[in-house]
């Protein structure tokens, strides 16, 4: 389990920069949302998604979060006619049992 865990923090680390690639945000942004992220988590143990920080502090939209997703979902499809088919679910599990939290 611990070793899933790890794969799929990788694949949660990518929206970041699959986001810097598209142009919807900067380095700079990633670092901050970042340090808000990881701040969060040591405070109230909760670990917000970066696409939720991000669009509260108006850096991306909802239409550039949902292109980056789908972006994801594009690279997990591929991880699966690769045969990793069991990182590519529990990755898309993960997403889906997150709760979005917002502002």
């Amino acid at each position: 389990m611990v070793k899933t865990t790890a794969k799929i923090e990788h694949y949660e680390n990518r929206f970041g920069i699959i986001a810097i690639e598209k142009g919807f945000i900067s380095q700079e942004d990633l670092n901050e949302a970042l340090k808000v992220q990881v701040g969060e988590k040591i405070e109230i143990g909760k670990n917000r998604l970066l696409g939720g920080i991000l669009l509260c502090q108006d850096k991306i939209s909802a239409i550039q979060i949902d292109d980056v997703v789908k972006t994801l979902f594009k690279q997990i499809k591929i991880a699966k006619k690769k045969n990793c088919s069991k990182i590519a679910k529990d990755v898309g599990n993960t997403y889906f049992q997150n709760q979005i939290t917002f502002c």
